[in-house]
């Protein structure tokens, strides 16, 4: 040990990764869903925080951050997996914030990683000089692509915001993979179960009224690969699940399909109920 002491050490790569820490955020969210222990969505909530505050650049993120300083452009897997997680936080928090943050973040990755011709988004974003060739990854790996979770981000955030645009990309994006992914289904897992759910129907869901948190905890802890939720005390004009819904004493779930909506139960077994009968 005292002669290997002597030798040159191997360099330790201790960077902390945007994508990697969005991912981590999102699985947060998931555990909070599943256990309802408070300890992880304040660990989402805190992750979250530090992503958006030490990565930024600018209006741009960074991929990288140690000792201080943010580094290396962001690449789509970054944007997507923040967006993605935002998303989630919004679902088990009831912050509004993390949407608009999301829907800003989504406007970014169109403009700077978008192929308007085929939709699909590049790796690089536009501007990025040490590039040679910008290239599409697709392929779901050791970690999701990239542009499987923006797919699966734009049909939310299109029914949460009803952005057509953003929901015909979605679509449009699926078409294309439809013949790969039933051919190869092992090596797209997520655009498989982004399909599997569209096929299916994904859920729209609001759930509004006082004192919502314990209708929403047992909601939570049913898993459902895909859906739209949102939550409130209040109605919310600026969300089209959430508007015109009555602000009433015991809060109240609505399934609905393109912002159409069954006629609201109050107990969430019967919400269960709605969702089986579809």
């Amino acid at each position: 040990m005292n002669k290997r002491s002597t030798r040159v050490r191997p360099q330790l790569d201790d960077k902390i990764l945007l994508s990697w820490n969005a991912l981590a955020v999102g699985s947060y969210c998931r555990m909070f869903a599943a256990l309802g222990d408070e300890a992880f969505l304040e660990r989402a909530v805190k992750t979250m925080e530090f992503l958006l505050k030490q990565f930024r650049a600018g209006h741009m993120f960074c991929h990288t951050y140690k000792n201080g300083e943010a580094r290396q452009p962001a690449f789509l897997d970054d944007y997507a997996y923040l967006i993605q997680s935002l998303i989630l936080l919004q679902e088990v928090s009831s912050d509004a914030g993390y949407l608009q943050t999301a829907r800003e973040l989504t406007e970014l990755v169109i403009r700077e990683f978008g192929e308007e011709e085929t939709g699909f988004f590049f790796y690089t974003h536009a501007n990025q000089q040490d590039v040679i060739l910008r290239k599409k990854e697709i392929y779901d790996g050791a970690v999701p692509s990239g542009n499987a979770v923006m797919a699966l981000n734009l049909y939310q955030l299109a029914i949460i915001f009803d952005n057509r645009s953003w929901e015909e990309r979605a679509m449009t994006m699926m078409s294309a993979m439809q013949q790969t992914v039933t051919r190869h289904p092992g090596s797209f897992g997520i655009w498989a179960s982004f399909g599997q759910s569209l096929a299916h129907g994904i859920p729209e869901i609001a759930l509004v009224g006082e004192n919502f948190k314990k209708r929403q905890s047992e909601f939570l802890r049913t898993f459902i690969p895909l859906k739209i939720f949102q939550s409130a005390t209040h109605p919310n004009e600026q969300f089209p699940l959430l508007a015109g819904k009555p602000h009433t004493p015991v809060p109240q779930f609505y399934l609905c399909k393109q912002y159409s909506c069954q006629n609201p139960v109050t107990e969430t077994s019967g919400l269960i109920r709605l969702l089986e009968a579809v």
